[in-house]
């Protein structure tokens, strides 16, 4: 996955293509990535290089299609998917179902962090991040990882 921590604020243009931020351009070269996997999840896109997606479908494929949670995680995520080329200017054309189910029309925020990708639309990131954050107890949390910080916070 890419060490690449940030916020970026982007733009979709007519074609639907979001040029990667500089960093997550960099971090796709150095992994010799030439596509990325796109699937839809909590209001977003996530993204995930392709040898990832392709650990995720190894694991997946061990479990019994018969089982209902794994079908439900295949219909639901799995299924409706894409893999996308990242072209030499560093764009990404995201399919039209994922821009209508993400709700990506063209103001989008890109997340970069632990590995991953999100793409969101700027409204629907806004209001989310206001209402993830109005009851955040961030002590709580660290107290429930159990990673003790110094006096300095770290």
């Amino acid at each position: 996955m890419y060490n690449v921590q940030g916020c970026f604020h982007c733009s979709l243009d007519s074609k639907g293509r979001l040029t990667l931020p500089a960093r997550l351009k960099e971090a796709v070269k150095a992994h010799e990535q030439g596509s990325l996997v796109l699937a839809f999840f909590d209001d977003s896109l996530q993204g995930y290089t392709t040898e990832y997606w392709r650990k995720l479908e190894a694991k997946v494929s061990r479990r019994s299609l018969f089982s209902r949670k794994a079908r439900s995680f295949v219909i639901g995520f799995l299924a409706n998917a894409h893999e996308v080329s990242v072209d030499k200017l560093g764009r990404i054309l995201i399919p039209p179902p994922l821009r209508s189910k993400g709700g990506l029309e063209r103001e989008v925020v890109v997340l970069s962090y632990l590995g991953q990708i999100e793409i969101w639309d700027r409204d629907r990131f806004e209001n989310r991040q206001v209402a993830e954050t109005a009851d955040m107890d961030v002590d709580d949390f660290v107290d429930d990882l159990a990673v003790p910080l110094d006096d300095e916070g770290m």
